[in-house]
């Protein structure tokens, strides 16, 4: 199997920070994104494999995270929903709690 360049490694992970800050409207300079970028940054400089997850609980979201070696594999970040306690309130933006007076 042949490997990915480096090239191909920052074209994938910039298109998805491009995603995530532009098409999503995630706050680029977020420590969530930051978090996200020093994985990419590590792995664009070793091309190692990376499975993960970063939290994006402020959005109420987990980042599940493959960064592949192989030039046949995609790299995904998958933003999955936190599922929340039946038996707590929220104000209906996931990750939010209501206040209770």
């Amino acid at each position: 199997m042949e490997l990915k360049s480096t090239a191909d490694r920052v074209t994938e992970t910039i298109r998805i920070v491009r995603k995530l800050t532009e098409s999503l409207q995630l706050d680029a300079e977020s420590p969530e994104i930051a978090e996200l970028r020093q994985h990419m940054n590590t792995y664009i400089r070793t091309g190692e494999t990376w499975k993960g997850i970063v939290d994006f609980s402020r959005w109420g979201r987990e980042a599940h995270c493959v960064f592949p070696k192989y030039k046949n594999q995609t790299v995904e970040v998958t933003l999955k929903v936190i599922k929340q306690n039946p038996d707590s309130t929220h104000t209906g933006q996931p990750g939010i709690p209501s206040e209770t007076n």
